[in-house]
């Protein structure tokens, strides 16, 4: 059974006929409901960022995330930054915040983000994390 919400528009469409994004929006949908999500973003950026530097990146993240307790979810993006840098980006999505937190403890990537050799080299590195749960019986987003 496929968990879906569907909610009636209250606010008019503000998109003018034959709008195209200009980047690709995707759905995450989980099969059964849930309690809390732990998103973990990880990107690397810099000017002219080649496709074969993102593609180690992106490579280094995968193999990562097969390791113990991985996520349960994750999705790679690129996107030009207000300040012209081209950031690789990588959002992992686990449901169960003490796996993450497992994942997190023995992860090659968090260690390479955590160790100096981030620092060195033109390429930049960053992570942000984001934690939603449920909380006094209400779902972790507004109805």
């Amino acid at each position: 059974m496929v968990f879906d919400v569907s909610y009636v528009r209250t606010v008019p469409a503000r998109k003018p006929e034959g709008h195209t994004a200009a980047a690709p929006r995707y759905g995450l949908r989980w099969h059964k409901p849930i309690t809390a999500i732990v998103s973990d973003y990880f990107a690397i950026q810099a000017p002219g960022l080649s496709w074969g530097q993102q593609e180690v990146f992106f490579e280094q993240a995968r193999r990562s995330f097969a390791e113990n307790d991985g996520p349960d979810s994750f999705e790679i993006m690129r996107a030009t930054d207000e300040g012209q840098a081209t950031n690789a980006i990588v959002v992992a999505y686990w449901v169960d915040p003490v796996k993450h937190a497992r994942w997190s403890n023995a992860s090659t990537l968090v260690n390479w983000f955590k160790s100096a050799d981030r620092l060195s080299g033109a390429i930049g590195a960053w992570r942000g994390q984001e934690r939603c749960t449920e909380s006094q019986g209400q779902a972790p987003w507004p109805s």
